[in-house]
């Protein structure tokens, strides 16, 4: 029996976003995101987005192939593309296991570091972790410790969880996008 004058009914408390709205009334956004700085990213992926006036974001890691086309990767960004960091060498799995907070807090600030020398100044340059890996040292079970060197630099980092991403959801210091990966045909 409900008490007098007591509403059970649910209701959640106001958060951030509950006022947000999408550009122009949209009811929501995709976000197209390419990871490792590829060649074909830049002689396809680039040129098909610009042709409906898309634009999308690139995760460089710093290599050889992304050090050969800087010019290009520059030229995009000029663009409006978004070049973010996915890292200063892209460690992997078995190599993240080995890292504590300074070698993650190195990673990502050397990444962000030479990619404002290299593609130039964005505040809002994203964070994509490498191989979708969200923690660091043994097991890779230190999500405080990569999220903390994260934030430092960065305001938002993309997970490769692929649940659905609710703008009312995000927080501070650090903003988690997830997203579903893919591979196109013949893995390119």
């Amino acid at each position: 029996m409900k008490p007098k004058g007591v509403n059970l009914t649910t209701s959640r408390a106001p958060r951030p976003f509950d006022h947000w709205r999408w550009p122009h009334e949209a009811r929501a956004a995709v976000s197209l995101t390419y990871d490792d700085g590829r060649l074909n990213h830049l002689d396809v992926a680039i040129p098909d987005l610009e042709q409906f006036r898309f634009r999308g974001t690139f995760y460089l890691t710093n290599n050889s192939e992304v050090d050969y086309c800087l010019d290009r990767w520059r030229a995009a960004f000029s663009r409006g593309h978004e070049i973010g960091n996915h890292s200063y060498n892209h460690p992997s799995k078995d190599e993240l296991s080995d890292y504590d907070a300074g070698d993650i807090l190195a990673e990502v600030g050397h990444g962000a570091l030479w990619l404002k020398r290299s593609i130039g100044h964005d505040p809002d340059r994203s964070f994509a972790y490498p191989h979708g890996q969200l923690g660091i040292g043994t097991g890779n079970n230190d999500r405080h410790s990569y999220a903390t060197a994260i934030s430092r630099y960065h305001k938002v980092a993309r997970s490769a969880l692929g649940t659905t991403n609710d703008p009312h959801d995000v927080c501070r210091p650090l903003t988690v996008v997830s997203a579903s990966g893919f591979h196109a045909p013949d893995g390119v």
